[in-house]
């Protein structure tokens, strides 16, 4: 599994990956820590984990790197 640390301040960034992720096949999601997780492709899902939640890491089983290079944190 592939996992980013990513960053979503804005509620263009939140749209913007989410428009990302919902081009992708397998499943996305978003998590912060080991219990705290949602599917990336739902917009609700997506805006929660970036307002509540401190630390966002996007899972995946597959390479997704390119369509989400701008959202990662470094």
């Amino acid at each position: 599994m592939f996992q980013w640390k990513v960053r979503l301040d804005t509620k263009s960034e939140i749209d913007d990956f989410f428009n990302a992720v919902s081009k992708v096949k397998d499943e996305v999601y978003l998590r912060s820590g080991d219990t705290l997780c949602v599917s990336a492709k739902s917009l609700l899902g997506c805006k929660l984990a970036a307002i509540e939640w401190d630390n966002l890491v996007c899972q995946c089983d597959t390479d997704i790197y390119t369509a989400i290079q701008k959202f990662t944190e470094e």
